[in-house]
């Protein structure tokens, strides 16, 4: 398992939900899934986004960490 300084994932966090302003308001796992992929072209691996990075946003999001 990978770790990542906590700061780094804060950024990363805050970075994605800018440029998804909202977007991820679905709780539609596939839909959101479909919005990161539409948003960010980069990534595709629909297993690493629903395992990694969704989790890893709601996460950081539900607990009001945010970076400015």
């Amino acid at each position: 398992m990978y770790h990542f300084p906590e700061e780094a994932v804060l950024k990363f966090v805050d970075s994605l939900s800018k440029k998804l302003k909202g977007d991820l308001s679905s709780n539609n796992l596939t839909k959101q899934t479909e919005v990161i992929k539409t948003k960010l072209p980069g990534l595709s691996n629909t297993g690493y986004i629903k395992n990694v990075i969704i989790p890893l946003f709601q996460t950081t999001m539900a607990s009001g960490e945010r970076l400015d």
